[in-house]
């Protein structure tokens, strides 16, 4: 096979080769290999992974690794029970783990026990693994790749197929897990992993899952796919919008169309950091609901304050097709108005996309596109003129914040004068 393939810095390879020559066999494992693959696949350009981990085969003890590794950069033990370094070197983070066996013996996530020994295989530590697509490796001293679970073939078919059923069951979060890996990769799911996925559903096998466990993949969903829509198609099949209830009870066009909505926003070029596309996209998720419905649903699903009173917040305000410059004005102080209308072309298909560039337009010309105007008259100015704050205080601030935003005056210097002439008055 083509070794060009997998490819990662010089100074990496000399951390292996140093580990090799202590007989310590590194593999590469996990996203790196699985995502070079279909990089390989896709013909794509466009992988710039800096997260690589590495299992190691024939070490003898956690010491002998830290001594090995600690000259190359910043070095964290995290939990002796996992044995798995963090290694910082020149901007990659590298982890690298001992090969372990998983043991269900209690229900919920932590009810695993975890042994870590030496004397697996690549293959038997590759068996816990959820999806053959991620049980591949790459050995970097003899440039090979392990692929025992035949998960290359599955990515040339675009198929997540479970390694174990029986194991994929020991953790319902799984089945999140592979509603993710379908949805990102825009894959399909192998029959019996299907069939899977809907028994535990109907086991009710997803309530054990902590609320935390389910947000993490439902970001991911927003995220890292262009389709997020596919996802909730999924879920529906398997029966899975019970636990995210109104969703489940929408008709078929509505739903459609929130599904139609989210893609439309999944492609907007709009530079957004992470709090703000999770925003507009829980908006996006709930448009079609009552107030205490859209309260309901974040609640249930959300973990972040700050995302579930934006995405309210997103849902306040009726968009319109034309404002004048005094609406837009008040606009602003309820909303970011770039992400409002990214927001409302999302949830409006059909409106002309000339009315929205157009609106961003004159709020860019107004310079309230992502805040509001600075109020000329502020409480200072009126503790200048001897009031003491008060009812008639705020009252005062309100009324010529609103008369600025009327465009009775255009500056502070004549803001001031008309506050005078009030005041005396």
């Amino acid at each position: 096979m083509n070794n060009n393939i997998f490819e990662y810095p010089k100074f990496i390879q000399k951390i292996f080769d140093k580990l090799n020559n202590e007989n310590i066999q590194t593999i590469l494992v996990g996203g790196f290999v699985r995502d070079s693959l279909l990089v390989h696949k896709n013909k794509s350009n466009n992988f710039k992974i800096k997260d690589l981990d590495v299992e190691l085969y024939g070490v003898k003890s956690l010491s002998q690794i830290k001594n090995l590794l600690e000259e190359f950069g910043s070095l964290n033990l995290v939990g002796k029970s996992f044995g798995v370094y963090k290694l910082k070197c020149n901007g990659y983070d590298l982890d690298f783990s001992l090969p372990r066996k998983d043991n269900k013996i209690a229900k919920g996530h932590r009810g695993f026990s975890i042994e870590i020994t030496n004397s697996l295989t690549f293959k038997e530590a590759s068996s816990r693994r959820d999806f053959t697509i991620n049980s591949l490796g790459y050995d970097t001293q003899n440039k090979i790749l392990l692929d025992p679970f035949h998960g290359r073939e599955d990515l040339q078919k675009n198929l997540i197929r479970a390694v174990d059923l029986d194991k994929f069951s020991e953790d319902p979060l799984r089945v999140f897990r592979a509603i993710v890996f379908a949805t990102r990769f825009n894959f399909s799911l192998d029959d019996q992993l299907f069939l899977e996925c809907k028994k535990l559903v109907q086991k009710n096998a997803l309530d054990e899952l902590a609320k935390e466990r389910i947000y993490f993949e439902l970001e991911k969903i927003f995220l890292k796919s262009s389709t997020p829509s596919k996802a909730y198609e999924l879920m529906k099949s398997l029966g899975i919008l019970e636990y995210f209830k109104p969703l489940n009870r929408v008709n078929k066009k509505e739903f459609e169309a929130i599904l139609y909505s989210l893609d439309s926003f999944a492609n907007t070029d709009a530079s957004l950091n992470k709090l703000e596309k999770l925003s507009i996209f829980f908006a996006i998720l709930i448009h079609k609901f009552e107030r205490n419905e859209q309260i309901s649903l974040l609640n249930n699903i959300v973990l972040s304050k700050k995302i579930i009173n934006a995405a309210l917040a997103f849902n306040a305000p009726s968009f319109k097709k034309t404002y004048s410059d005094y609406e837009l004005k008040v606009l602003a102080t309820q909303i970011n108005i770039e992400h409002f209308l990214l927001f409302s072309q999302a949830i409006y298909p059909n409106i002309n996309k000339e009315i929205f560039l157009k609106l961003k337009k004159r709020a860019i010309s107004l310079n309230i596109l992502h805040s509001k105007q600075k109020a000329f008259i502020e409480g200072k100015d009126l503790i200048q003129e001897d009031l003491k704050p008060s009812k008639e205080f705020k009252k005062i601030l309100e009324l010529f914040y609103d008369k600025q935003l009327r465009n009775e005056f255009n500056s502070k210097e004549t803001a001031c004068i008309a506050l005078k002439s009030y005041l005396q008055k």
